[in-house]
């Protein structure tokens, strides 16, 4: 009998033996580490005040801490949107407790492992306690600032001479660096999210529904799929993407090949009141719950109205009917109307009569060329592309910014610094902000300090705890190979992206190794063309924050070493089949491993069916759109590697009948190559004048595929 009832216990309790966690120790704003099939930690004591506070369905003991994937810092994260939430949907206690249930079962609950999955990761440096403290003006650091690949050329220059360099005390370095979770797959009960928009779909905020905003639609075209979409990963402003996943019961996902259970955690209807652990809470009121309202009866109104009656009789039964506080504002609203039609007349007039002067002014053709493209680069950096559908979506931003940029049919404000301090750009944080505190527009209360500066494209009295410089060199090459190698075309477009938080009003100057290489350039405004053209030397007082420095082009006639080779061989038979072979691999004089190397390939329309086995990543044939795509991945370049390369054999099955291909399909490549610049140009020098602090300066070379795409003929 003991052991029937010790096996009992055991099996009640056999889900709780041994909870894992994901994550654990909030690193940055939003980055959680990794944690993968780690114990939950006990949460001390003195903190247990703020997770009542935010998850107050999670049941404490007084003086026993809980056993949580989360720290202080997770928790605290889920405070900083307390305001908004509260105000979006704070009026209804089971809607706003839902919400932050959800979350909180996502940040804290020890069982993470059995309905959260880590989809993506990325390496970040932990912040000491001074890199801690940022400044106001800090809020768009670049996520990859952190990355090992930018290299300070100044250093980098010393190594290769073989001196050593004492770096200043007042730069901080990167010491210590941390995997953390950028994307994760949540599985959730269809029942619980169901009941979550249920409880929330009447709640109302300025005349405006608040799971409209959550999902970011009109009139109410919100259901639950584009809720949870729209919150997961179609919100820009949030630093980890969830992909929502629903569930009825357990679930086996194929993808990740492991068995999941959603949290059981409980929703709260509107019509119910919220009772937790920690807190109780009142229902919601009629206002944002259907259910709360009293049921109104349908009784049949008497008509005074005539029914044989002349029309002047119905008319006076129908004005009879209204209240006098209704036609006063009627008659109001039509005398205010005829007034400014009045004034509107007036103003017109005494335009045409007062105004002679014509404002047409002739220009050059390029000029309004140049300008429609930095209203399209604008464009794209607001919203970050610049398509039918982002520019309907953001009508009200698009005129605003028209309005600031073109002044009387003549450019004004082009530099997106400026135009981000008179124009806010959008998220959804700042649209509910906006509903809260009814200001509908976008546009600031303040002058921009640029305005206030001798230099137009700079803001006075920038002040950064951190001041740091990083400069992204990225080429992407075109380039059309033959069947024996040979290089037909090979162009490439490179430009320098800068991203620049730097105090006071520096002047950098930025020098390359070979600038004789760069052609056909075109410069931000900031940088000295006279210096450029005498000394080959950039110098420039940078805007604040992200830009682009020079744009270039290298043509066919410079010498390109190409940083791959495909060996092929690609046969169709007689009959109703055909052979194909790839070999991949990388030139041994680059020394430089090739990532995200992705091959894709259109058959002819008479190939049925591929039947491949690729020795490396994988591959996906669609027999419908004719596409093979290989997906390799990284290509080291070692000797190691040299002896094993990836390589892609199998079968090509035909349609009988159909006559053999009278060519070979074209191969189109797709790479990534970290820490060099294909043609050749490096950075030799970056220094600053003008100011008296050291800053920390990073360089970072890319090479990719540009959008005239990788070909070789086989």
């Amino acid at each position: 009998m003991k052991y029937k009832l010790l096996f009992l216990i055991i099996f009640i309790h056999l889900k709780y033996i041994s909870p894992k966690c994901i994550w654990y120790e909030g690193i940055r704003d939003g980055f959680n580490q990794v944690y993968r099939d780690g114990e939950p930690k006990p949460l001390p004591l003195e903190d247990i005040s703020l997770l009542n506070e935010m998850c107050p369905h999670i049941p404490t003991i007084e003086g026993v801490a809980p056993l949580l994937c989360c720290d202080r810092k997770q928790i605290a994260e889920i405070q900083k949107f307390k305001y908004i939430v509260d105000n979006l949907i704070g009026r209804c206690p089971s809607c706003y407790y839902n919400f932050l249930r959800i979350f909180c079962e996502m940040s804290c609950n020890p069982d993470h492992d059995q309905f959260i999955w880590p989809l993506e990761f990325s390496n970040i440096t932990r912040p000491s306690n001074e890199s801690s403290i940022k400044d106001n003006n800090d809020e768009g650091i670049r996520k990859d600032w952190a990355l090992p690949d930018y290299v300070d050329p100044d250093e980098e220059q010393q190594e290769e001479e073989g001196e050593k360099k004492v770096t200043s005390k007042a730069v901080t370095k990167p010491v210590e660096k941390v995997e953390v979770i950028t994307k994760i797959r949540y599985f959730i009960s269809e029942e619980q999210a169901n009941n979550f928009i249920n409880s929330c779909w009447s709640v109302r905020i300025n005349f405006q529904y608040a799971v409209d905003i959550l999902c970011g639609s009109l009139n109410r075209a919100c259901d639950v799929k584009k809720l949870f979409q729209y919150i997961g990963l179609k919100n820009a402003q949030a630093p980890i993407k969830i992909d929502f996943v629903f569930v009825n019961g357990t679930y086996f996902d194929s993808e990740i090949k492991r068995t999941f259970k959603p949290s059981i955690a409980k929703m709260f209807a509107c019509d119910q009141p919220v009772i937790l652990p920690h807190l109780s809470r009142e229902k919601c009121t009629c206002m944002d719950c259907n259910s709360m309202c009293p049921k109104i009866n349908n009784t049949k109104k008497i008509s005074l109205i005539p029914k044989n009656g002349t029309l002047i009789q119905k008319f006076k039964a129908k004005v009879y009917q209204l209240h006098i506080v209704t036609i006063i504002a009627i008659g109001i609203y039509f005398l205010f109307v005829i007034m400014f039609i009045f004034s509107c007349l007036l103003i017109c007039i005494w335009n045409m009569k007062s105004t002679k002067k014509s404002y047409f002014v002739e220009i050059a053709p390029l000029f309004v060329i140049e300008f429609l493209h930095r209203i399209m680069d604008v464009f794209e950096d607001y919203f970050g592309e610049c398509t039918e559908t982002s520019l309907k979506d953001n009508y009200v931003i698009v005129y605003e910014l028209l309005d600031e940029m073109l002044d009387s049919g003549l450019p004004l404000a082009t530099e997106t610094n400026i135009l981000k301090e008179l124009i806010k750009p959008p998220n959804i944080f700042r649209k509910v902000a906006n509903l809260v505190t009814g200001d509908n527009t976008n546009i600031s209360n303040t002058l921009p300090s640029s305005q206030l500066s001798n230099i137009p494209w700079r803001r006075m009295g920038v002040k950064y705890t951190n001041n740091e410089a990083y400069f992204d060199l990225i080429e992407e090459i075109d380039a059309i190979i033959d069947r024996n190698g040979a290089t037909i075309m090979c162009e490439i477009q490179g430009y320098i992206d800068c991203c620049v938080k730097l105090s006071g009003m520096p002047d950098l100057t930025l020098s390359f190794v070979n600038p004789r290489l760069l052609d056909d350039v075109s410069f931000h405004p900031c940088v000295r063309l006279k210096k450029w053209e005498s000394e080959r030397v950039l110098s420039f007082i940078p805007p604040d924050g992200n830009f682009r420095l020079i744009s270039y082009h290298i043509g066919s006639q410079n010498t390109i070493s190409i940083p791959i080779y495909v060996k092929h061989n690609i046969q169709f038979r007689e009959g109703s089949s055909g052979r194909f072979e790839l070999t991949v691999g990388p030139k041994q004089t680059m020394g430089k491993t090739l990532e995200a190397v992705v091959i894709e390939c259109t058959m002819p329309k008479s190939v049925l069916n591929c039947t491949l086995t690729p020795t490396q990543g994988k591959s996906t044939f669609d027999p419908v759109k004719k596409i093979l795509v290989w997906d390799i991945g990284k290509i080291e370049s070692n000797a190691q590697s040299a002896a094993r390369l990836p390589s892609l054999r199998g079968n090509i099955v035909l349609s009988t009948g159909q006559p053999i291909p009278e060519s070979n399909p074209i191969l189109n490549v797709r790479f990534t190559l970290n820490q060099i610049a294909i043609s050749g140009i490096r950075v030799q020098r970056v220094d600053m004048h003008g100011e008296k602090y050291k800053p920390f300066k990073g360089v970072k070379y890319i090479t990719t595929v540009g959008k005239g795409r990788f070909q070789i003929r086989t």
